[in-house]
């Protein structure tokens, strides 16, 4: 007998929907709001999120069906968030030691700054919704150093190789080891999937966009120097006449 996987997961896809709406909604609110900000990471943090969950889900609901899989998928859910939550923390300690503007948002915003430090043990990526300028409100616009963003664009990439691809490797494992394969592991390695991809796709785009930074100073300096050089040809010429 076919499974009706609809009337089986009804309320899950009512949920998805829904929240699909609301995301949209919500994206075209910030963007009308502040065009200016990246607004984008209200998808972000949904995708983080959600992939989350169904990881959570597959661990609760489904992995006891091959125990010889229960101790690697422990062992790769576990591990990234203890990594998350120590990057987290180590962001947290620097830019409140170095950054008076981060030290100030987080005495005026401890339930915020607290509720960040716990999302982030999901993802370290969930910290740039601080500076992404959401909404033009100030609780996200608070500036982070180099460093805490080179942090977080290598516990991003980090992550990428000891949560979310061992995670798909083993939804293959999973896949090939049971009879039936229902929902929770196909959105599983759906959702891991378009996480590896989206990293993927945001990792390139800030290293093109530092590139170009980084382009766009090396010009102007030797603008500079070029201009500097021809003044003082200019002011000898002139002292000589």
């Amino acid at each position: 007998m076919t499974r009706n996987y609809f009337e089986e997961y009804r309320s899950l896809i009512i949920i998805f929907i829904v929240g699909s709406i609301v995301l949209i909604i919500l994206y075209i609110l910030a963007r009308l709001k502040n065009p200016e900000a990246r607004n984008f990471v209200i998808f972000e943090t949904w995708f983080i999120i959600q992939d989350f969950a169904v990881d959570l889900a597959f661990v609760l609901l489904k992995v006891n069906n091959t125990p010889h899989l229960k101790i690697p998928t422990m062992i790769f859910f576990i591990l990234p968030i203890v990594i998350n939550i120590l990057l987290a923390i180590n962001i947290f300690v620097s830019e409140m030691a170095t950054n008076p503007l981060f030290s100030k948002w987080v005495k005026e915003s401890l339930a915020l700054s607290s509720m960040c430090t716990l999302f982030s043990a999901i993802d370290i990526q969930i910290l740039n919704t601080l500076s992404s300028d959401l909404f033009g409100l100030k609780i996200f616009s608070i500036p982070l150093t180099q460093r805490s963003k080179k942090i977080m664009l290598w516990g991003s990439i980090i992550n990428i190789f000891i949560e979310d691809v061992p995670q798909i490797i083993i939804q293959g494992l999973y896949y090939n080891s049971v009879i039936t394969y229902d929902l929770i592991p196909s959105l599983a390695i759906a959702s891991g999937g378009l996480i590896i991809l989206n990293k993927l796709i945001l990792r390139s785009y800030h290293a093109l966009i530092r590139w170009i930074h980084r382009r766009d100073k090396i010009n102007e300096y030797n603008k500079n120097r070029r201009l500097s050089a021809a003044s003082i040809r200019s002011i000898r010429s002139n002292v000589g006449n």
